[in-house]
């Protein structure tokens, strides 16, 4: 029994729908102090140094560090998912254009 909820979640995770947890919109900040500063844009239009918010089961789009939450001054990576509260990251790498960041869950079990 359980060996086939591990198979059906493998199946879910690595199926389109994993696939679909990655983002293609962000909310990036104009401020990175002023949580209610953002603007919806697409990943790809993110250039470095740019602050974005992400939430509690959003999915982070791209290379950089936490500039709000917890922990402060953490490095995070694409497809890392925000697990409470919120994050604000500032961009140190900017998505590559047509790709999207695969949640590290699904990647796990290629």
């Amino acid at each position: 029994m359980f060996r086939n909820f591990i198979r059906g979640l493998r199946n879910l995770l690595e199926g389109s729908r994993g696939r679909e947890l990655a983002p293609t919109h962000v909310r990036r900040l104009e401020r990175a102090d002023d949580r209610l500063s953002g603007e919806l844009t697409l990943i790809e239009r993110l250039s470095q140094g740019d602050c974005i918010l992400c939430v509690a089961g959003e999915v982070i789009p791209c290379r950089g560090v936490v500039v709000d939450g917890f922990p402060r001054g953490a490095p995070v990576r694409p497809g890392m998912m925000v697990v409470a509260n919120y994050l604000i990251v500032r961009v140190e790498e900017s998505p590559k254009a047509g790709r999207r960041p695969v949640p590290r869950a699904a990647r796990a079990h290629r």
